[in-house]
């Protein structure tokens, strides 16, 4: 008999594949590297098609696009169910369901819009949170305990019950993983073999996670605030799909009002964002000059010239005045979005033409992923993650020739086993992956119903041989 076996894959994995696919366009478009992303890494910014877009410096414009596809999805989705309700001549429409049942069982009425927004509010704020911590250029969120936080999220609010095999995955993502997760913040991230501690301070991803946070912050005291903003970010995500479902499964609210709303707000707080951070840059400096694509700033009495460490600044958006000799780090502007878009040249056309593309994916990706909701899981969204870090990180090494001032090869082989067996605990969990040994196969959906089969079989002969 076969200790693993592989069952029935559902229709609706498609839509996994098209939000990897969709992904990995994305990706494309902005940046393939999720590890590291500076000049002082010593890696080659240009992505697979030999072209940095500019997209890649905006993460609001990206936020933007992302909450525009979320309201054009839920737009569509509202023009098919205005439609399909139309042709549901003499049946009960959702909302006449849900006003006969206050009417009938005394169900207290609630408005259900002021939920819904609170959970479009959450999961906006929690997309234009990660993109801030994305820009950061480390990841310091220990990825491997949000699916506790799903679990006990779908426990509490859906009362799902936690099945032998998903209990293997649980622990292989929360202990095997994480105990990876921690050695590996404790490794080397770029190695350059600088010689002098002046030339080593350049490369700030020559250390270990701790000391690049301190680098960037400038004390210690950011590194457990850090993670705990990166555990408050897992949160609002978790939540958000969790209570999602609950909606659209217990309160039976529409997918394209939640699309329509996240939207909406998302693209109302990306609006205001915008606005603070084009007028507040997070740092400048007076009296740079530019030698070579580096900058150095005299001091007062301009005979002390020193480098600007890019690695070292919390934002990565330069604006540089030749003619002031002031130098601005912002963490998004559209001003400078404005000036980087307006050429019609042959750069510029392909820049303009990249935004309508991100716009279509994040679309994709918007309606794959509430599809996903509805007739899966909310842990089966994290699939998609692993798996594009997995990718994207393999084609970051190959084009820049596995060179470790990229990223060393010991913590690329560490970082790829993790995205690995995470894929292959998501198949367990979802039951592609069969583990028929220890009763670990007991709670499979085939094997439920078919002990449900077999019960009902034998309350049928007992009845007939009680009535003989």
């Amino acid at each position: 008999m076969a200790l693993i076996g592989f069952g029935k894959c559902s229709k609706f994995y498609f839509f996994i594949f098209s939000v990897v696919i969709c992904e990995f366009i994305c990706d494309c478009l902005t940046v393939l590297n999720k590890d590291n992303d500076d000049e002082n890494t010593g890696q080659k910014n240009d992505n697979i098609i030999n072209h940095n877009y500019k997209l890649n410096d905006h993460p609001l414009l990206q936020d933007l696009l992302k909450f525009l596809g979320s309201t054009f999805a839920g737009l569509i989705l509202y023009i098919i169910y205005s439609k399909n309700e139309k042709n549901k001549e003499g049946e009960l429409s959702i909302v006449e369901y849900e006003k006969k049942k206050v009417e009938y069982f005394g169900e207290k009425k609630v408005n259900k819009n002021y939920i819904v927004i609170l959970i479009g509010i959450l999961y906006a704020s929690n997309i234009i949170l990660r993109s801030f911590l994305i820009s950061l250029k480390f990841d310091a969120g220990f990825w491997t305990l949000e699916i506790l936080f799903l679990i006990y999220l779908s426990n509490r609010i859906l009362k799902i019950k936690i099945g032998n095999h998903q209990k293997v995955t649980i622990f292989i993502l929360a202990v095997v993983l994480f105990i990876c997760q921690i050695i590996s913040s404790f490794m080397q991230r770029t190695n350059h073999n600088c010689k002098s501690e002046i030339e080593c301070e350049e490369y700030l991803y020559d250390n270990n996670l701790y000391y690049i946070i301190i680098g960037k912050f400038g004390h210690g005291i950011f590194i457990p605030i850090i993670f705990v903003v990166y555990i408050i970010n897992f949160i609002m995500r978790d939540y958000s799909w969790v209570k999602t479902k609950y909606l659209m499964d217990i309160k039976t609210i529409p997918m394209y009002k939640i699309l329509l709303l996240t939207g909406v707000i998302g693209t109302v707080l990306v609006i205001i964002c915008f606005i603070f951070t084009t007028n507040l840059p997070c740092s400048s400096f007076e009296e740079v000059v530019q030698i070579n694509n580096t900058f150095f700033y005299y001091d007062a009495t301009h005979t002390t010239k020193t480098k600007i460490i890019l690695s070292k600044q919390i934002c990565s958006l330069i604006d540089y005045n030749e003619q002031t000799k002031k130098l601005t780090f912002y963490y998004d502007s559209f001003t400078m979005f404005l000036k980087e878009y307006h050429r019609f040249d042959g750069i510029g056309i392909l820049e303009i033409f990249s935004l309508p593309i991100y716009l279509i994916m994040c679309l994709i990706i918007s309606f794959s992923q509430i599809m996903m909701l509805k007739h899966l899981d909310a842990i089966i969204l994290l699939v998609n993650v692993n798996f594009n870090y997995f990718i994207a990180r393999l084609l970051s090494c190959i084009i820049n020739s596995f060179s470790e001032e990229y990223l060393t090869i010991a913590i690329f082989i560490l970082l790829e086993i993790e995205e690995i067996m995470s894929v292959l605990a998501y198949l367990i969990y979802m039951e592609i992956i069969e583990l028929k040994f220890c009763k670990f196969d007991y709670d499979l959906k085939k094997n439920i119903i078919h002990r449900a089969e077999t019960e009902y079989e034998f309350s049928l002969l007992d009845n007939e041989e009680q009535k003989e």
